[in-house]
């Protein structure tokens, strides 16, 4: 549960409220705010993420009602090894699109209240999620918040000595895979054997 406070304020206004505050909206109008989606994630456990957001127009400052919408869709991963030591340790997961995903973006709300994100200066198309080294010798699920949109999408899985292994997110055409906002997509289990070296790790 979260609360915020409006001010004084007379007449008819609109009011966005975005959460969580990491994503630092700035540049509110009437129709648009600048958000910010970080281009590193960080991996908490079991908890699922969420980016969310709301948009209300009101003329009575005690009555209004922000119903939030979330602004992207979650991949969910299990990985599990048969390595040990080091090899085992997952320290992160990147996730590379060939759409912009992570950075500024401005967010608008559609008639239908459904938030729409278009990427502008200062955007990505790589988001890292930090795993921290988690073991996965047992099966390990780890989320990824990614906005919605038809996209070509490969993954790179590191472990604790810098190699990593290579996946591709297929999609039904040509141009990728289509994600959807509000929708949990599960990856079939990932078998984690990095043998490739990366010089930039």
């Amino acid at each position: 549960m979260f609360t915020g406070t409006a001010g004084e304020i007379t007449g008819t206004h609109s009011y966005w409220a975005t959460y969580p505050t990491l994503l630092a909206a700035t540049n509110y109008t009437s129709t648009s705010i600048k958000v910010t989606l970080p281009t590193t994630q960080t991996y908490t456990g079991t908890t699922i993420p969420n980016y969310m957001a709301a948009y209300a127009v009101s003329g009575d400052p005690n009555n209004i009602q922000l119903k939030f919408r979330n602004l992207c869709c979650i991949v969910k991963i299990p990985v599990l090894t048969s390595k040990s030591g080091a090899a085992a340790k997952l320290k992160n997961i990147e996730i590379i699109s060939n759409q912009d995903i992570a950075g500024t973006a401005t967010l608008t709300m559609l008639s239908d209240n459904t938030p729409s994100l278009n990427f502008s200066g200062g955007s990505s198309r790589k988001i890292t999620l930090d795993c921290g080294n988690t073991n996965v010798s047992s099966l390990k699920t780890f989320f990824i918040m990614l906005p919605a949109g038809t996209q070509k999408i490969s993954m790179k899985f590191y472990d604790a000595t810098g190699k990593f292994m290579k996946k591709t997110i297929s999609g039904a055409g040509s141009s990728g895979v289509s994600l959807a906002r509000n929708n949990i997509y599960e990856l079939g289990t990932v078998n984690f054997n990095a043998t490739e070296v990366d010089p930039e790790f």
